[in-house]
């Protein structure tokens, strides 16, 4: 089944959940890791190609935060491959002044630890308010 076709035969609502803090946290380590080679080219610091390769580290990192947006059914792969760049940032773009690592590290993290709520969840819920009414109408006379 194609990735579109898993997306679409979701319900609504199921369609709507994914791991939003851990999305943001992605992509904003991403940006952060973007940012510092940048800066450092521009200042004159850095070489063009450490840049580049700052960037393109950033670049995945931001990338796999949107595209786990895009298909909320892959995104653990995409927090494991964001976890991954996020590290290797440190080589790359000093992590981003480390800040943008951490993110990238949490974001990644939280998403690998995501999964969908099982179907059955608000069914027991439901069965529990019963049991807890039950009790209370028979303890009280």
């Amino acid at each position: 089944m194609a990735e579109e076709e898993k997306t679409r035969s979701l319900d609504r609502p199921a369609r709507r959940r994914r791991p939003r803090l851990g999305l943001a946290l992605l992509g904003l380590g991403g940006l952060f890791i973007i940012w510092m080679p940048l800066v450092l080219y521009l200042k004159e610091f850095a070489h063009f190609s450490m840049a580049f390769g700052g960037v393109v580290i950033g670049l995945v990192v931001l990338g796999s935060a949107v595209l786990g947006w895009i298909y909320p059914s892959r995104v653990q792969v995409f927090g494991a491959v964001g976890l991954v760049f996020s590290i290797l940032s440190l080589m790359g773009a000093f992590g981003g002044l480390i800040i943008g690592m951490l993110l990238g590290i949490t974001g990644g993290c939280l998403c690998i630890a995501w999964g969908p709520r099982p179907e059955g969840s608000t069914h027991n819920r439901k069965k529990k308010g019963r049991i807890r009414r039950l009790l209370s109408r028979t303890e009280n006379p």
